[in-house]
């Protein structure tokens, strides 16, 4: 691995989004509620999943020297990895899938079956992202 590949990986912030999950979680207080009234919070913290996503994807200068075909087909790719392993490390980290309500809006906004894909996932990755990070 070169430095580029390591400058990428530790790169990823995670900061917002476990900060964004924390204000979700006092402020609809989910783990007293059985449905989130107002689901703004749930499509900020996800949207949030999506912007650190890209800002990472767009660190990475070497996507710049593909032939355009080739740079969409990976950075959709990418993208959607990314997205998955993202979701997956804040989820582990704040224990958001612990909370009924959380799931069941996630579950309402993307669809059961995406949500129990990557719940399966959790299962398979280490939930330190620190430790992730060191391996890499």
């Amino acid at each position: 691995m070169d430095g580029a590949d390591l400058m990428m990986i530790v790169s990823y912030d995670e900061s917002r989004l476990l900060a964004a999950a924390r204000r979700l979680m006092s402020e609809n207080n989910i783990s007293q509620v059985e449905q989130i009234r107002d689901s703004t919070l749930t499509r900020d913290f996800l949207k949030q999943t999506y912007e650190t996503t890209g800002k990472y994807l767009h660190a990475n200068h070497d996507f710049l020297i593909l032939p355009p075909d080739e740079r969409f087909v990976l950075l959709r790719h990418a993208a959607e990895n990314v997205q998955c392993l993202s979701i997956i490390f804040v989820w582990n980290q704040s224990k958001l899938y612990t909370h009924r309500s959380f799931m069941k809006t996630c579950n309402y906004l993307y669809g059961e079956q995406l949500v129990n894909m990557v719940r399966h996932a959790m299962k398979f990755i280490d939930p330190d992202l620190v430790l992730v990070k060191l391996a890499a």
